[in-house]
């Protein structure tokens, strides 16, 4: 399960995996499997889902005292890889 993608779509507003996957020009499909752990989200999605963040101004100031912290942390792992 990809909380990452999970908690970006709540961030950006609650929007629906339909807007996120629109906003990021791929499929609900891919977007779906992704969040559900069906299969592996691919770097591409997870840094254009950063990009939204950021434009957004709902990246957070990361510090070991943000509750969210292991979730983005995972993500920069996978960016990173």
């Amino acid at each position: 399960k990809n909380d990452f993608i999970r908690l970006a779509r709540f961030h950006l507003g609650d929007i629906s995996q339909r807007e996120l996957a629109d906003q990021l020009g791929c499929t609900t499909q891919t977007l779906h499997f992704a969040e559900s752990g069906k299969r592996e989200a691919k770097p591409m999605i997870l840094l254009a889902i950063e990009c939204l963040l950021r434009r957004a101004d709902k990246w957070p100031k990361i510090s070991y005292f943000c509750p969210f912290f292991a979730v983005f942390r995972v993500h920069l792992d996978l960016v990173a890889n």
